[in-house]
């Protein structure tokens, strides 16, 4: 594997999705934190984090919102055994839409 994508909610449900969990309080990890513990562990050479939803009303496609789910994964990605440095300088980050089909169908204007 060279290339893997992780797609993130960017509505109400991202802070679910990304929860990490505590099995000995019987707290589920979010699928996002385990999906990336998991690709991890295929060793690919690059990830890609597709933020989707951009569209919603909860993220309205607002840079704070975005710059927020980006924060948030790239600390997401380094505690569940990302290298520091391949998060920090070699993950892209993109903003789509698929209802809209932004970033997905058409590139932006």
């Amino acid at each position: 594997v060279r290339r893997a994508l992780i797609m993130v909610r960017a509505d109400g449900n991202f802070t679910t999705a990304r929860a990490r969990g505590n099995h000995k309080a019987g707290e589920i990890h979010g699928q996002t934190c385990q999906h990336s513990r998991l690709i991890n562990l295929l060793g690919p050479k690059q990830i890609i984090i597709g933020v989707n939803k951009m569209d919603c009303d909860t993220a309205a496609y607002k840079q704070m919102r975005y710059d927020e789910i980006v924060n948030r994964m790239e600390g997401m990605l380094i505690k569940v055994g990302w290298k520091k440095d391949t998060v920090e300088k070699n993950t892209p980050v993109l903003p789509i839409s698929g209802w809209l089909g932004d970033k997905f169908l058409n590139k932006s204007e």
